[in-house]
């Protein structure tokens, strides 16, 4: 497991959006067959968009954080 490595990027505004890409999709980028966001399997989640990538064997793949304006608010 030591050769596993977990890739983070960020968006064109650095600060608003980010991608963390697991070692499953490495190998096979954009193979996300279903996203799902933390909204809806959490009711009345607050806080930043969060959305679970899987790819088709459902397996998590990468993980999506956004930021919103309201979030830039409270700061």
């Amino acid at each position: 497991m030591s050769n596993q490595r977990i890739k983070f990027s960020s968006g064109q505004d650095e600060a608003r959006s980010a991608y963390v890409t697991l070692p499953d999709n490495l190998e096979t980028p954009g193979s996300v067959s279903k996203t799902i966001g933390l909204h809806e399997i959490i009711d009345d989640y607050q806080g930043p968009l969060v959305y679970l990538d899987f790819d088709g064997d459902k397996r998590l793949v990468g993980i999506e954080i956004l930021l919103s304006v309201d979030d830039d608010a409270s700061e």
